[in-house]
């Protein structure tokens, strides 16, 4: 496999469980072996996209956009690697620890001190789903703040093991939804369409985040105190730690005794910077903060007996081995099933069938083989594939197999998949498509804008689930160019790829025209790379070519406008919400800031004699600051 295809495949696995775990709420394999899939994906290209998402967008309901990022936290796995970041952290900065919680991600609104929006976090930070009557279902997330302020608190719905337990044996006997994991349960009943079903569920809430307009934290630790103070929200608790040995006592403490004690599932410990103006001048890395690292826990682990292991074919017909085990219970739930990487991995753990196996489980969710205790062997791998009946061929590496027959119908029915996806097609299911794609009447990627729907209702169990089908379909037919790119499949050509051809071509015109020179001046493209988008472009020319004829593809245009090359920051409380400032100011032409920095153009606030923190850095830094009525002649 070269070594653009193994950054495909792992990309496309990544994005594959960011989405079982956030939006089905079903995870398939653990944290560990998530975790092992994020770092080999990492020693081959370091600077994936992959590694700026967290989450997915939700399969239903109305998408809120964040007015600043909801970042997400490095990991770290050893005392090693925190040295090395604790490396990095200035001399004025101190170190502090709290509990990192398994629960969903969400972002809460206050206006004036009453409780006005609740949103997840979403697959980049970006835009997530809004969930505010179910939250208005949580108890532990309080209405009112008692305080006319306008406010926003991030932090973690979760759900307590008690009240998982509770909530177990009463759906049990009443026939409720069912859930795997405390983790699962908070998310599924968060995010779900009926916010009585959200009450039946007993949910709490941490805080680990909390911006107040006028009033400045200068740490986290004080920002914890106002928010305690102030409000009936529960903030997660900190520790200060001195030293590296103080470190790894708080760790240690918390892996081995700690955690076990406490009522809600943890999966490591967050470190950060204390001082916010510190954690400002390391910046950000992607959308990961630099001044802050999650430490995760070991795995568990048990020992079982392999009764299978079968092949599952991939979008790029790789074939991915899963071993069946004997059902084996571990930290409350039972695993049969372990993912397993390739070909490869199987062979040179000496798997096969009835081998006596040792794995690891972390998260609550199915983990990976650490070892074979016995019964080793070299297990025959089928030489057709399971789908098409192709000949399987093994890679120049001997890790992959794959199908190399274009027609596999297991391999169009995950680039279908692939493409409703990216264009978030939110309204056709897998199992939609496979009963398509067995019917015959899908054979490719333009026959899903041909579908009667009255012979999808053959298919669906109604007509009125059929025009749901088509006219998601055909409400997703003006698509942007660089999400178009990376709809159609091609290896190599992903969303940070899709998106620097949009801006550096502007047109699918002049991108289908490019060759293997051109693409190799672009940033990120290597040799491989280039040799695969040109190879794949051209062997689905007749494909866009019909496509194309559905499909607007929108050509990618530079922001222009009178506030170009300038950008922005808002402190304090303004006339205009600073969710629809920082909106103006972007369609603008502008760009958006959270905070002051190097290279911000100006700092927009109301009181020009205000000693507010941002005020102060814009004042040393030679930041103009303007009113909002500046801001808005401007514009």
């Amino acid at each position: 496999m070269t070594k653009a295809e193994q950054t495909e495949n792992l990309v496309e696995k990544i994005r594959q469980h960011n989405f079982n775990y956030f939006v089905l709420n079903d995870p398939q394999i653990s944290d560990e072996e998530f975790d092992l899939i994020y770092r080999e994906l990492k020693e081959l290209d370091e600077n994936n996209e992959v590694f700026q998402e967290s989450g997915d967008i939700p399969c239903y309901g109305i998408k809120v956009k964040h007015p600043e990022i909801m970042g997400s936290l490095d990991k770290a796995f050893n005392r090693g690697e925190m040295l090395k970041w604790i490396h990095t952290i200035p001399k004025n900065g101190n170190i502090i620890a709290s509990p990192k919680i398994d629960g969903l991600a969400v972002r809460l609104e206050y206006r004036n001190g009453e409780l006005r929006l609740a949103a997840t976090r979403g697959r980049t930070g970006t835009e997530g789903q809004l969930i505010t009557d179910n939250v208005r279902n949580i108890p532990s997330i309080p209405q009112s703040l008692g305080k006319q302020v306008d406010a926003e608190f991030r932090g973690e719905i979760y759900m307590t093991k008690s009240a998982f337990n509770d909530y177990d044996k009463v759906a049990k006997e009443k026939g409720w939804r069912q859930f795997k994991n405390p983790r699962n349960a908070a998310a599924g009943t968060a995010t779900q369409k009926d916010p009585e079903k959200t009450a039946r569920v007993e949910l709490s809430f941490f805080c680990y985040e909390a911006k107040v307009d006028d009033v400045e934290f200068p740490t986290k630790t004080s920002e914890s105190d106002w928010v305690k103070k102030n409000s009936d929200i529960d903030y997660v608790p900190l520790m200060k730690v001195n030293d590296i040995t103080d470190l790894e006592k708080v760790t240690s403490d918390y892996e081995s005794k700690i955690r076990a004690s406490l009522n809600y599932n943890i999966d490591g410990l967050v470190f950060m910077v204390n001082e916010r103006e510190v954690r400002d001048e390391m910046g950000w890395s992607g959308r990961c903060p630099k001044g802050a690292m999650a430490f995760k826990f070991k795995a568990e682990n048990a020992e079982s007996i392999v009764t299978a292991i079968d092949l599952q074919v991939g979008r790029t017909g790789v074939q991915t081995p899963v071993a069946r085990i004997l059902p084996t219970d571990i930290d409350g739930s039972t695993v049969s099933n372990i993912t397993l990487h390739n070909v490869g991995m199987v062979h040179a753990l000496g798997l096969t069938i009835g081998s006596r196996i040792l794995f690891e489980k972390a998260g609550d969710i199915i983990p990976k083989v650490l070892e074979v205790l016995g019964g080793k062997g070299h297990f025959k791998f089928p030489e057709f594939c399971s789908s098409c009946g192709s000949s399987l061929k093994m890679d120049e590496n001997d890790v992959s197999l794959w199908c190399e027959n274009p027609a596999c119908p297991a391999q169009l029915e995950e680039r279908i998949h692939h493409y409703t996806k990216r264009l978030e097609i939110l309204d056709v299911g897998l199992v939609t498509i496979q009963r398509m794609c067995n019917a015959g009447m899908v054979k490719n990627l333009s026959d899903l804008y041909k579908i009667d729907v009255d012979e999808l209702a053959k298919l669906t169990g109604g007509k009125r689930s059929a025009e749901v089908v088509v006219n998601g379909i055909k409400a997703k037919t003006d698509v942007p160019l660089n999400v178009f790119l990376s709809s159609l499949g091609v290896h190599g050509l992903g969303r940070t790829t899709g998106k620097n051809l949009a801006k550096e071509f502007g047109t699918l015109e002049a991108v289908r025209e490019l060759r293997y020179n051109d693409l190799i001046q672009i940033n990120d493209i290597g040799p491989i790379m280039a040799v695969s988008i040109e190879n794949g472009l051209r062997d689905i020319s007749l494909e866009i070519d019909e496509l194309i004829k559905y499909v607007n593809v929108i050509p990618n245009v530079q922001s222009v406008g009178k506030l170009s090359g300038s950008s922005f920051c808002i402190t304090g409380t303004l006339q205009k919400p600073r969710k629809l400032l920082y909106q103006m100011i972007e369609e603008a032409g502008g760009e958006a800031r959270s905070s002051v920095g190097k290279g911000l153009t100006y700092l927009v606030q109301s009181d020009p004699n205000s000693v507010s923190s941002k005020s102060k850095k814009a004042l040393q830094l030679g930041v103009k600051i303007i009113s909002e009525e500046e801001l808005e002649e401007m514009m």
